[in-house]
């Protein structure tokens, strides 16, 4: 998958529903096997899909295009995403938050889960920043029940060892 450069330009996210990998470890879904959201700051819906792989996703999956941002700036919007809610963050500095997240709701499920992302240098990196990782786009990080546990916090990882034939529940 090619990468894609962030930019000043106002945030746009893309959201694929999935129900079309199958696992052998996974547990048989009412409805789906997989949810993979795909979440791309900085760049327009025409211009990600631009790329091969996520035109590939979005003819196969469910696209939703009237996606947008709920705060400004960006973290708000992360949190909100796994959280349900900003947990009264409203910048860009790192923040560590006490509340639920969805990863909570999927493993009291028996269900599994993954963050994928660019750059994660592992090891629950906790710093704001190291080369193209930004904490803040990887809300799961800012969760103390996912980044006191070092079994949760393995569940973040970096973009080159995703592999969409072991794809885990939510992603």
């Amino acid at each position: 998958m090619n990468t894609f450069t962030a930019s000043r330009k106002a945030f746009a996210a893309l959201a694929f529903g999935l129900g079309l990998f199958a696992s052998a470890q996974a547990q048989p879904g009412k409805w789906f096997e997989h949810v993979l959201i795909v979440v791309l700051e900085n760049e327009a819906y025409e211009a990600a899909l631009q790329n091969d792989y996520l035109k590939q996703l979005a003819a196969r999956g469910a696209s939703f295009t009237h996606y947008g941002t709920l705060f400004k700036p960006s973290q708000p919007n992360y949190l909100a995403l796994v959280g349900g809610q900003n947990f009264g963050v409203v910048d860009n500095e790192v923040a560590d938050v006490a509340g639920a997240n969805i990863a909570d709701l999927l493993e009291r499920q028996g269900l599994t889960w993954k963050q994928v992302a660019q750059g994660f240098p592992g090891a629950c990196f906790t710093q704001g920043a190291r080369g193209d990782y930004v904490r803040k786009h990887v809300p799961f990080i800012s969760f103390e029940s996912v980044r006191a546990d070092p079994k949760r916090c393995a569940n973040v990882i970096d973009a080159s060892a995703f592999d969409p034939k072991r794809l885990p529940h939510y992603t």
